[in-house]
């Protein structure tokens, strides 16, 4: 319950945050600055010595809000408000169940961006994320123990590489690859996290 109430903290700390960025980025008119929203997939899966052997990774939907502060010519400071879609299918001899953990996270992304002379902006980023569960699916009775089974919240590293495609001078295309990595344990078992 501790862990609970430490990561709504955060999750609301985190929200001001996300709210706060834009403003401040519409005071200091020389740093270049955007927001938009993005849509993706996810592909989630399990890792951990008590993992199960017959699980296989689960397809989703993500979608997010996000901001960009751009402080210098190569970083920029890039937080989401990010629904996600994880969780994992086990596999047993009657079939495949599927098990669905729906997150709402808060990725706080440092972007290294590289400067060019073309529309096409190459980056990397990387930065820490907090998530919390809103949902959990199943497709069989039998999973439905599963609720004991996984927390609350989850906390990692998020990071990948992308690139902003120039439209206009008031827009871009955002097109980025990122992976999740769990930092914590997200069951009640010793060593169970996502990737």
């Amino acid at each position: 319950m501790k862990g609970l109430k430490m990561c709504r903290s955060l999750f609301i700390a985190f929200l001001c945050l996300f709210l706060i960025i834009p403003a401040f980025s519409q005071v200091e008119s020389q740093v270049k600055s955007g927001a938009g929203l993005k849509l993706g997939l996810s592909n989630s899966n399990m890792y951990g010595d008590d993992k199960a052997d017959n699980t296989e990774s689960l397809s989703g939907l993500a979608f997010s809000g996000f901001a960009t502060l751009q402080m210098s010519d190569y970083f920029a400071f890039n937080p989401e408000f990010k629904y996600v879609q994880r969780g994992v299918i086990f596999e047993n001899s009657s079939g495949d169940y599927h098990l669905s953990l729906d997150y709402i996270e808060l990725p706080l992304l440092f972007k290294i961006t590289i400067p060019t002379n073309s529309i096409i902006t190459p980056n990397v980023f990387f930065g820490p994320t907090g998530s919390l569960k809103i949902n959990e699916g199943y497709d069989e009775d039998e999973l439905s123990d599963a609720r004991k089974i996984y927390r609350d919240y989850d906390a990692g590293i998020t990071f990948g590489l992308g690139s902003d495609f120039e439209i206009s001078e008031s827009g871009s295309i955002v097109v980025d690859l990122s992976f999740y990595y769990g930092v914590i344990k997200n069951t009640f078992f010793d060593n169970i996290k996502y990737k």
